[in-house]
């Protein structure tokens, strides 16, 4: 996943991540994806979060951050990135309702960076990617 994000260039401004041990290890594995400027926030409040508790803290997002990568817990993130992206059925969304795995990434995309105003049906799904689907 790691050079998936390098070859892609998906560089978030911010990176919310849940404190467990193994969100952390994970974080470490994708770091040389991204520069040394991202901001990277541990927060123990994202641990086993519900898709509310998510939702509520990327509301809270400050103005200027344009995008914000989620390192959490299931289910939560993969309720959270459904009820973004309710909407028109794409191929994408299909296989995200169908299985949302360890390491999974949900590209998303919402209208001018206004994190207040994220909710239900707010976003588009850019691209769901597994290790899988990288083989």
């Amino acid at each position: 996943m790691s050079k998936y994000l390098r070859k892609s260039k998906i560089k978030p401004d911010l990176i919310l991540c849940s404190s467990s041990k193994r969100t952390r290890e994970t974080l470490e594995l994708l770091l040389p994806a991204f520069d040394k400027t991202v901001e990277i926030r541990h927060e123990y409040t994202l641990y086993e979060a519900g898709s509310q508790a998510l939702l509520k803290r990327l509301k809270q997002v400050r103005r200027g951050v344009k995008s914000v990568m989620m390192i959490g817990h299931n289910t939560g993130l993969e309720h959270l990135a459904l009820a973004l992206t309710s909407g028109t059925e794409t191929k994408s969304l299909a296989s995200m309702r169908d299985k949302f795995p360890t390491l999974g990434l949900a590209r998303i995309e919402i209208s001018n960076s206004n994190w207040r105003s994220v909710g239900p049906g707010s976003a588009k799904l850019k691209e769901f990617v597994t290790p899988r689907s990288l083989d």
